[in-house]
Order: structure tokens, then sequence, then C-alpha cells
């Protein structure tokens, strides 16, 4: 899903889970030291904090603010729009992952970040995704127009 570009850091320090900010690229840190396999991008947060992994595109929660966790590079989100009468119409939980969607009748578009493990639906705003602009949502029903896909861009040292 992400384009990786792997830069090389001799330093890696650790922080607390809630002092990851958006944009930001991070793995866990283990209780041994060592790094996780996986990285994650930083999505937002409210109450919890809110992260995709990096690979996969699956989107994860947490409120463990403790966890101890080592910024390793940033990451970007960019949308494609599908040519006009291209779009397709659908209900929330028709909507793929990795496409670009608007509610009926609105104009703001959102990136579907896919479904939490409690069945919940998570978006980001794409106009303002890096100031923690996402919405998490039980609702499956409504009528939305999907408009485009969203691409992931990462760079991470290792």
């Amino acid at each position: 899903m992400a384009q990786v570009l792997i830069t090389r850091s001799k330093a890696a320090v650790a922080v607390r889970r809630d002092a990851v900010k958006t944009g930001q690229a991070f793995r866990l840190k283990n209780k041994d030291g060592s790094l996780g396999e996986k990285v994650y991008g930083h999505v937002g947060r409210n109450g919890k904090n809110y992260s995709i992994n990096l690979e996969s595109g699956e989107v994860s929660s947490s409120a463990n603010d403790a966890k101890q966790v080592v910024v390793v590079g940033k990451f970007s989100l960019t949308q494609h729009r599908f040519a006009s009468g291209q779009e397709i119409k659908t209900t929330r939980e028709g909507v793929q992952d990795n496409q670009v969607f608007r509610a009926k009748g609105g104009s703001t578009l959102y990136a579907n970040m896919g479904k939490l493990k409690d069945g919940r639906f998570a978006s980001i705003n794409l106009s303002d995704w890096r100031n923690d602009n996402y919405a998490v949502t039980n609702v499956d029903d409504r009528n939305v127009e999907v408009v485009g896909n969203y691409s992931i861009t990462a760079e991470v040292a290792s």
C-alpha cells in the first residue's frame, strides 16, 4: 500500500504514544528494547490514539498513552480523483479501503481508513487530516459517493 523510502539512523529515542503527532510514522518498542516490525502512521486522537499500518492499511486504536514508541519518519496521504461521471454511489459500508468518498449532498472528501476491531468505520477529512480531523462512526447504511482513491507515501528510517 505505502511507498516506503528507507533511510538509516543510528539514534532511536523512545517517546510515549501520546507524544506522536499526526503525520508521523512510528514503531512500537518491545519490552526487550527492540522495535516492532510494523510501521504505523498516527492519524488522530480522541480519547484513544488512532493509527494506520503503513504496509497493510489496517486501522487501529489504542488507549495506552504510556506505551513506548519510536518515531521513525513521516507519511502523507495523496488523493486521486476519478474522472467526472465515474463516481460510484454506495452505502458507507460499501466503501472499500483506500477509497475517497463524500456524504450524499456534501462536498467534504474523506479517506476511508477501514473498520476498527469493534466494527466502527474510520475515515479522515482529506482537506484537514494533519489536524486530527477524522471520524469514527457506527453508521453503515448512509448513502455516500466514492469519488476516487488515495495512496500513502512514507519516509521511514530503519
